[in-house]
């Protein structure tokens, strides 16, 4: 019985061993391992935009109900229209406003062959309640596109928060 469990540890090592050695430094043409270069990246591809509308107005700055003091940023969907999609590229929506220091963005993944009119969720955040202190706020709004280590600009407006209280 210990011959049995002493031979099966001694191949188990053996086999851990030449594993190692095969697939290491010692023989390198030996290559377990998927080569990145071979694989896509997820967010690798291409994206024709005919029309994008970023709206003028709904970008607001509200205070909670029911006790909450916080305010909380809400934006509205950016609507486009994609002519052509190849791969998994993402559209980004960032918000800057300056007088805040303050710049947010919320990324999308666009799925292959997509086609037609999309409407893209802006993004949304909380804030302390002493940090809002204007009636209203400037805002910079970019849609992007991003492949890879790409980036390109689709449209920007300059846009105004409005703070309801």
């Amino acid at each position: 019985m210990q011959l049995v469990s002493r031979g099966a540890v001694i191949v188990t090592v053996s086999v851990i061993v030449l594993v190692t050695l095969a697939s290491g430094p010692v023989i390198s043409s030996i290559n377990l391992t998927t080569n990145q270069s071979d694989t896509a990246s997820f967010d690798d591809g291409n994206i024709t935009v005919t029309d994008v509308t970023i709206p003028n107005d709904s970008y607001t700055f509200h205070q909670g109900n029911y006790g909450s003091a916080a305010y909380y940023l809400e934006t509205p969907d950016t609507t486009l229209t994609l002519k052509s999609v190849t791969g998994s590229p993402r559209l980004v929506y960032k918000l800057r406003i300056p007088a805040k220091s303050y710049v947010v963005a919320k990324t999308t993944f666009i799925r292959n062959n997509a086609t037609g009119q999309f409407s893209l969720t802006g993004p949304s955040d909380t804030f302390k309640p002493s940090t809002i202190n204007q009636s209203e706020y400037r805002g910079k709004v970019t849609i992007l596109v991003r492949s890879g280590m790409e980036s390109r600009v689709l449209a920007t407006k300059n846009v105004t928060i409005e703070v309801s209280r």
